[in-house]
Protein backbone atom coordinates (compact mmCIF):
# COMPACT_ATOMS: atom_id res chain seq x y z
CA UNK A 1 0.00 0.00 0.00
CA UNK A 2 2.78 2.41 0.98
CA UNK A 3 4.70 1.54 -2.19
CA UNK A 4 1.64 2.23 -4.36
CA UNK A 5 1.03 5.58 -2.65
CA UNK A 6 4.68 6.53 -3.10
CA UNK A 7 4.55 5.72 -6.81
CA UNK A 8 1.45 7.87 -7.20
CA UNK A 9 3.04 10.80 -5.40
CA UNK A 10 6.47 10.52 -7.03
CA UNK A 11 5.59 12.74 -10.04
CA UNK A 12 4.38 15.43 -7.64
CA UNK A 13 7.53 15.20 -5.53
CA UNK A 14 9.64 15.61 -8.66
CA UNK A 15 7.59 18.53 -9.96
CA UNK A 16 7.73 20.35 -6.61
CA UNK A 17 11.36 19.50 -5.82
CA UNK A 18 12.52 23.09 -6.39
CA UNK A 19 9.61 24.77 -4.64
CA UNK A 20 7.17 26.06 -7.24
CA UNK A 21 6.07 23.36 -9.71
CA UNK A 22 7.09 23.47 -13.35
CA UNK A 23 3.69 23.47 -15.03
CA UNK A 24 5.23 22.13 -18.26
CA UNK A 25 7.07 19.30 -16.57
CA UNK A 26 5.84 15.99 -18.04
CA UNK A 27 5.64 14.45 -14.56
CA UNK A 28 3.46 17.31 -13.33
CA UNK A 29 1.19 16.95 -16.36
CA UNK A 30 0.73 13.24 -15.70
CA UNK A 31 -1.01 14.18 -12.47
CA UNK A 32 -2.62 17.42 -13.65
CA UNK A 33 -3.30 17.08 -17.40
CA UNK A 34 -4.12 20.26 -19.28
CA UNK A 35 -7.60 19.93 -20.80
CA UNK A 36 -7.86 20.66 -24.53
CA UNK A 37 -11.11 22.55 -25.17
CA UNK A 38 -10.58 22.93 -28.92
CA UNK A 39 -13.21 20.36 -29.92
CA UNK A 40 -15.78 21.90 -27.57
CA UNK A 41 -15.26 25.35 -29.04
CA UNK A 42 -15.51 24.09 -32.60
CA UNK A 43 -18.67 22.14 -31.77
CA UNK A 44 -20.28 25.27 -30.31
CA UNK A 45 -19.97 26.87 -33.76
CA UNK A 46 -20.79 23.88 -35.93
CA UNK A 47 -23.78 23.11 -33.70
CA UNK A 48 -25.12 26.66 -34.01
CA UNK A 49 -24.74 27.72 -30.37
CA UNK A 50 -22.24 30.38 -31.47
CA UNK A 51 -22.08 32.24 -34.76
CA UNK A 52 -19.29 33.97 -36.60
CA UNK A 53 -19.20 37.79 -36.55
CA UNK A 54 -20.55 39.68 -39.55
CA UNK A 55 -17.85 42.36 -39.64
CA UNK A 56 -14.07 42.46 -39.72
CA UNK A 57 -11.82 45.49 -40.03
CA UNK A 58 -9.50 45.06 -43.00
CA UNK A 59 -6.76 47.48 -43.99
CA UNK A 60 -6.68 49.18 -47.37
CA UNK A 61 -5.31 47.20 -50.32
CA UNK A 62 -4.97 43.79 -48.62
CA UNK A 63 -2.70 41.25 -50.29
CA UNK A 64 -2.47 37.47 -49.93
CA UNK A 65 0.15 36.45 -47.38
CA UNK A 66 -0.11 39.44 -45.05
CA UNK A 67 -0.33 38.43 -41.39
CA UNK A 68 -0.61 40.24 -38.07
CA UNK A 69 0.00 38.37 -34.79
CA UNK A 70 -0.70 39.69 -31.29
CA UNK A 71 0.27 38.07 -27.99
CA UNK A 72 -0.94 38.58 -24.41
CA UNK A 73 -0.11 36.96 -21.08
CA UNK A 74 -2.67 38.03 -18.51
CA UNK A 75 -3.91 36.26 -15.37
CA UNK A 76 -1.64 33.32 -16.27
CA UNK A 77 -3.41 32.85 -19.60
CA UNK A 78 -1.29 33.13 -22.75
CA UNK A 79 -3.25 34.08 -25.85
CA UNK A 80 -2.06 34.44 -29.43
CA UNK A 81 -4.31 35.94 -32.08
CA UNK A 82 -3.09 35.67 -35.65
CA UNK A 83 -5.01 37.21 -38.54
CA UNK A 84 -3.95 36.81 -42.12
CA UNK A 85 -5.05 37.41 -45.68
CA UNK A 86 -4.90 33.91 -47.15
CA UNK A 87 -6.54 34.40 -50.56
CA UNK A 88 -7.82 37.23 -52.75
CA UNK A 89 -10.48 36.48 -55.35
CA UNK A 90 -11.79 39.60 -57.08
CA UNK A 91 -13.69 41.66 -54.53
CA UNK A 92 -13.53 38.91 -51.89
CA UNK A 93 -10.77 37.99 -49.44
CA UNK A 94 -10.29 34.86 -47.38
CA UNK A 95 -9.24 36.00 -43.92
CA UNK A 96 -8.12 33.35 -41.43
CA UNK A 97 -7.93 34.05 -37.69
CA UNK A 98 -6.11 31.58 -35.46
CA UNK A 99 -6.81 31.67 -31.73
CA UNK A 100 -4.33 29.87 -29.49
CA UNK A 101 -4.87 29.85 -25.72
CA UNK A 102 -2.74 28.21 -23.06
CA UNK A 103 -3.40 28.29 -19.32
CA UNK A 104 -2.47 26.17 -16.33
CA UNK A 105 -5.38 23.76 -16.69
CA UNK A 106 -6.68 24.24 -20.25
CA UNK A 107 -5.63 25.04 -23.79
CA UNK A 108 -7.18 25.47 -27.23
CA UNK A 109 -6.07 26.05 -30.80
CA UNK A 110 -8.52 26.66 -33.65
CA UNK A 111 -9.04 28.76 -36.78
CA UNK A 112 -12.08 30.78 -37.84
CA UNK A 113 -12.08 31.95 -41.45
CA UNK A 114 -14.21 34.58 -43.17
CA UNK A 115 -15.17 35.49 -46.70
CA UNK A 116 -14.91 39.28 -46.60
CA UNK A 117 -16.47 41.53 -49.21
CA UNK A 118 -13.81 44.18 -49.79
CA UNK A 119 -16.34 46.41 -51.55
CA UNK A 120 -18.96 46.33 -48.80
CA UNK A 121 -20.61 49.64 -47.97
CA UNK A 122 -18.94 51.49 -45.08
CA UNK A 123 -20.60 50.68 -41.78
CA UNK A 124 -22.33 47.60 -43.18
CA UNK A 125 -21.52 43.90 -42.56
CA UNK A 126 -18.72 42.64 -44.80
CA UNK A 127 -18.71 38.92 -43.85
CA UNK A 128 -21.24 36.66 -45.55
CA UNK A 129 -19.63 33.25 -45.16
CA UNK A 130 -17.50 31.68 -42.43
CA UNK A 131 -15.75 28.44 -41.52
CA UNK A 132 -14.05 26.86 -38.52
CA UNK A 133 -11.51 24.09 -38.02
CA UNK A 134 -8.14 23.07 -36.64
CA UNK A 135 -4.83 24.17 -38.18
CA UNK A 136 -3.80 21.98 -41.11
CA UNK A 137 -7.26 20.39 -41.33
CA UNK A 138 -10.24 20.98 -43.63
CA UNK A 139 -12.65 23.82 -42.72
CA UNK A 140 -16.32 23.33 -41.82
CA UNK A 141 -18.93 25.86 -42.89
CA UNK A 142 -20.66 27.69 -40.02
CA UNK A 143 -23.36 30.33 -39.69
CA UNK A 144 -22.76 34.07 -39.62
CA UNK A 145 -24.70 36.18 -37.16
CA UNK A 146 -27.57 38.27 -38.49
CA UNK A 147 -27.25 41.89 -37.53
CA UNK A 148 -30.28 43.60 -36.06
CA UNK A 149 -31.28 47.14 -36.97
CA UNK A 150 -30.39 48.24 -33.44
CA UNK A 151 -26.84 46.86 -33.68
CA UNK A 152 -24.03 49.25 -34.43
CA UNK A 153 -20.36 48.95 -35.20
CA UNK A 154 -18.04 49.64 -32.23
CA UNK A 155 -17.49 53.34 -31.67
CA UNK A 156 -13.96 54.69 -31.86
CA UNK A 157 -12.31 56.13 -28.78
CA UNK A 158 -12.80 59.89 -28.64
CA UNK A 159 -9.54 60.97 -27.01
CA UNK A 160 -6.29 60.38 -28.86
CA UNK A 161 -2.71 61.62 -28.95
CA UNK A 162 0.04 60.90 -31.49
CA UNK A 163 2.82 58.48 -30.61
CA UNK A 164 6.11 57.53 -32.24
CA UNK A 165 9.19 55.47 -31.48
CA UNK A 166 7.30 52.37 -30.29
CA UNK A 167 9.55 49.36 -30.96
CA UNK A 168 7.70 46.09 -31.50
CA UNK A 169 8.19 43.01 -33.71
CA UNK A 170 11.40 44.35 -35.22
CA UNK A 171 9.94 47.68 -36.34
CA UNK A 172 9.53 51.19 -34.99
CA UNK A 173 5.93 52.39 -35.13
CA UNK A 174 4.14 55.72 -35.07
CA UNK A 175 0.45 56.50 -35.06
CA UNK A 176 -2.38 57.41 -32.68
CA UNK A 177 -2.82 56.39 -29.04
CA UNK A 178 -6.52 56.14 -28.11
CA UNK A 179 -7.33 56.51 -24.42
CA UNK A 180 -10.61 55.53 -22.80
CA UNK A 181 -11.18 56.27 -19.12
CA UNK A 182 -14.14 55.29 -17.00
CA UNK A 183 -14.72 55.07 -13.23
CA UNK A 184 -13.00 51.72 -12.88
CA UNK A 185 -10.25 51.44 -15.49
CA UNK A 186 -8.17 53.09 -18.18
CA UNK A 187 -7.80 51.45 -21.58
CA UNK A 188 -5.07 52.50 -24.00
CA UNK A 189 -4.89 51.35 -27.63
CA UNK A 190 -1.96 52.10 -29.93
CA UNK A 191 -3.02 52.18 -33.62
CA UNK A 192 -0.03 52.27 -35.96
CA UNK A 193 0.42 53.72 -39.41
CA UNK A 194 0.93 51.04 -42.02
CA UNK A 195 -0.41 48.20 -39.88
CA UNK A 196 -2.66 45.40 -41.09
CA UNK A 197 -6.34 44.85 -40.23
CA UNK A 198 -7.20 47.26 -37.37
CA UNK A 199 -3.47 48.16 -37.08
CA UNK A 200 -3.52 47.80 -33.29
CA UNK A 201 0.03 47.13 -32.09
CA UNK A 202 -0.51 47.42 -28.34
CA UNK A 203 -3.38 47.42 -25.84
CA UNK A 204 -3.29 47.93 -22.07
CA UNK A 205 -6.00 47.94 -19.43
CA UNK A 206 -4.55 49.58 -16.31
CA UNK A 207 -1.70 47.35 -15.09
CA UNK A 208 -3.76 44.18 -15.45
CA UNK A 209 -3.66 43.48 -19.17
CA UNK A 210 -1.10 43.85 -21.93
CA UNK A 211 -1.42 42.70 -25.54
CA UNK A 212 1.11 43.64 -28.17
CA UNK A 213 2.30 42.84 -31.67
CA UNK A 214 4.64 39.85 -31.78
CA UNK A 215 5.14 39.34 -35.51
CA UNK A 216 3.88 40.45 -38.90
CA UNK A 217 4.81 39.96 -42.53
CA UNK A 218 3.69 39.13 -46.03
CA UNK A 219 4.58 35.47 -46.61
CA UNK A 220 1.89 33.56 -44.69
CA UNK A 221 0.72 30.13 -45.85
CA UNK A 222 -2.89 28.94 -45.45
CA UNK A 223 -3.75 27.91 -41.90
CA UNK A 224 -6.40 25.34 -42.91
CA UNK A 225 -6.58 22.99 -45.89
CA UNK A 226 -8.54 24.80 -48.59
CA UNK A 227 -9.75 23.52 -51.96
CA UNK A 228 -8.80 25.46 -55.06
CA UNK A 229 -12.28 27.00 -55.12
CA UNK A 230 -12.09 28.10 -51.52
CA UNK A 231 -15.37 30.04 -51.56
CA UNK A 232 -17.22 26.76 -52.09
CA UNK A 233 -15.57 24.97 -49.17
CA UNK A 234 -18.14 23.12 -47.08
CA UNK A 235 -21.01 23.86 -49.47
CA UNK A 236 -23.39 21.00 -50.35
CA UNK A 237 -22.08 19.00 -53.26
CA UNK A 238 -24.12 18.05 -56.30
CA UNK A 239 -25.02 14.35 -56.34
CA UNK A 240 -22.93 12.26 -58.73
CA UNK A 241 -24.45 11.82 -62.16
CA UNK A 242 -25.41 8.27 -63.16
CA UNK A 243 -23.12 6.52 -65.64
Amino acid sequence: MKTTLLMLCLPLLIAFSDGEPDKDDPEFRKVFPRKDTTDEIIKSYTGGTKRAPDFLVVHADPKAGQYWELFSDSLDIETTVRRQVSRIDGDFALIERRMTTRAEMFQSDYVIAFRVNLKAEAGKPNIDRAWIGKPDEAPTLIKVRERKDTDALPAEAKKSVPFEGLELAGNIWRGELFISVDEEMTTQIWVAEGGYFDAIVKTTVDDDYLEQLRSYGGDADDLMLWPEKWQEAGAPQDPPKPD
